[in-house]
């Protein structure tokens, strides 16, 4: 029994040790050498707000400039042109990446690749970064000046999860971390710190990289418009007998859309509404309604967000079933069914107000207009009513639900 103890008792020491081996062997530069001339640090940052492990590790490839020529005639290397190394990403906090096999010259971040070590049925995806070069000096260690920042949280009290990552400028203090952090890695004091942005070499801000499969706000969701200022256009002309007019009417009403958003920036959802006006004559008035049911898909494309931020351009179409109604004091009512297009461009920016819930407004500028007409016989003679109506830009107030 004595002896399992101790036994015991050793393993864990061991363990320990262990650990602890590793850890310093893990926090230190390289020695230069014939073979390892310059490094380059990259900064990286995880927020993990769940009890989970990180869903996905990074793969950075570097492309250098070539001997002749410039960058721009060298735009797709192959995959041995690139020197890659994987990202050294805690499961929490900040690390850096210690990339030692670039030698002193002119480079660049060419792309980025996104692996899933910890979910099911997500393919790797490669993405091409826009970075200016940067310039790496002999005997000197460069920090790279921005930061990958990996975010992931749940879905409310679910166990699925929503993720961002991204480059951000890596600020004065946070470069000043950074070189407290390599301080204290071993053989820091052979190296020198090339404390300046290659001499301005990278001075364009660095495009943020999002997801185009899991957007950083809602892997899906539900969503709620309600327009709060939609008005149609209604113009006429009036013929009867040898007499004729024109007439005009607004048509106030309401436009509510159902929204489920799903992957890959396709939403898909369901227009209701209704407008009503009047087209005064010198004697009378002709009343009209019109009724709407559209089905339509929409995409997506997230132009800015952050953490509570989200601002989207969208696109939608559709098939519109319009039904127009049109009444007269003294004449029977009519009413006639068309099937249309729906084309309608808008723009939504929300703010999220509480977990998984995003309020805000969109913009949306509706394309698609309709003809029509209406004939009544009267005293023996044919009356005809053309009208045409055009649609005005409408403002939504917007709920954005995470499912």
């Amino acid at each position: 029994m004595k002896f399992n103890i101790v036994l015991k008792s050793l393993k864990t020491s061991l363990a320990i040790v262990l650990v602890v081996i590793l850890a310093s062997c893990a926090k230190q530069l390289p020695k230069p050498s014939k073979d390892i001339k310059s490094v380059l640090v990259l900064p990286a940052e995880v927020v993990n707000k769940t009890k989970m492990e990180r869903k996905f590790d990074y793969v950075f490839n570097f492309q250098s400039k070539p001997n002749s020529g410039s960058w721009y005639e060298n735009n797709s290397p192959q995959n041995d042109q690139l020197f890659s190394v994987r990202g050294n990403l805690q499961k929490n906090g900040i690390s850096l990446t210690i990339v030692s096999g670039l030698s002193p010259g002119e480079h660049r971040l060419f792309s980025m690749t996104e692996n899933p070590i910890n979910v099911r049925n997500v393919n790797p995806n490669t993405e091409r970064m826009q970075h200016r070069p940067f310039i790496l000096e002999d005997g000197k260690v460069l920090i790279y000046p921005y930061e990958l920042r990996y975010s992931q949280k749940l879905k409310g009290t679910t166990q699925m999860f929503n993720y961002s990552r991204k480059f951000e400028p890596l600020m004065d203090q946070g470069l000043k971390n950074v070189k407290e952090e390599l301080k204290q890695y071993k053989n820091y004091e052979l190296w020198a710190l090339q404390d300046k942005k290659s001499d301005g070499a990278l001075t364009e801000q660095i495009t943020s990289i999002e997801s185009n499969k899991i957007p950083e706000k809602f892997t899906s969701g539900l969503e709620l418009d309600v327009g709060v200022n939609s008005k149609y256009k209604l113009s006429s002309d009036l013929t009867y007998l040898s007499a004729s007019g024109e007439g005009e009417a607004d048509l106030e009403g309401n436009d509510i859309r159902f929204v489920y958003i799903a992957a890959h920036g396709i939403s898909w959802g369901i227009r209701m509404s209704e407008h009503n006006g009047k087209d005064s004559t010198a004697t009378s008035y002709y009343s009209i309604k019109v009724t709407e049911n559209t089905p339509y898909i929409r995409y997506d494309h997230t132009l800015y967000s952050n953490d509570n931020f989200l601002l989207e351009g969208q696109i939608a179409a559709g098939f519109n079933l319009v039904t127009v109604e049109i009444d007269h004091p003294e004449l029977s009512p009519n009413a006639s069914s068309s099937l249309g297009f729906m084309l309608e461009p808008s723009l939504f920016s929300g703010m999220e107000i509480q977990d998984e819930v995003l309020l805000g407004l969109g913009m949306s500028l509706p394309l698609d207009s309709f003809k029509g007409n209406a004939n009544w016989l009267y005293s023996g003679y044919t009356l005809n009513y053309n009208y045409e109506i055009t649609k005005s830009p409408i403002v939504f107030l917007i709920f954005r639900f995470s499912i």
